[in-house]
């Protein structure tokens, strides 16, 4: 699913295994999508108190009602139980997630602690002109999920 984005950090299964099931301290739930068996999108989650948090997510552009039906599936399961509402941070990009996001009801609100997406490329190449409008981060990308 990852050629539906231009830039972002590589979410391959060595990657997932060490973010996501490796961490200690917390528990997260991925919930994945397929089409006839072929990954069209994942995400993960976690709770904190009635928060449902979606740290992480990554769809197919061509299978934008998978994104739907994950979402469903984690409100479904017994980790979602009694949650009141249903928190992420994701970049404005690209504008297809962004409005499907939109069509599900979720809004776009100022960050709690005032926090911006802040990089430092390990290059003496300068970062290409067009990465701050184009890159796709989460707050899984963060320390703070």
């Amino acid at each position: 699913v990852a050629p539906s984005y231009r830039f972002l950090v590589c979410r391959d299964q060595a990657y997932l295994k060490w973010r996501y099931f490796r961490r200690p301290g917390f528990e997260y739930h991925l919930l994945a999508a397929f089409e006839r068996r072929r990954l069209v999108g994942w995400s993960v989650f976690r709770r904190e108190g009635e928060r449902l948090i979606w740290g992480d997510a990554l769809f197919s552009r061509k299978s934008l009602e998978a994104v739907e039906h994950v979402l469903a599936q984690a409100l479904a399961s017994p980790f979602a139980a009694g949650a009141t509402r249903i928190v992420g941070w994701f970049a404005p990009q690209p504008e297809w997630f962004r409005k499907e996001l939109v069509r599900l009801g979720f809004e776009t609100v100022p960050e709690p602690q005032d926090l911006s997406l802040m990089m430092s490329p390990f290059s003496a190449q300068p970062a290409p002109a067009d990465l701050r409008s184009e890159l796709y981060y989460t707050l899984g990308d963060s320390d703070l999920f």
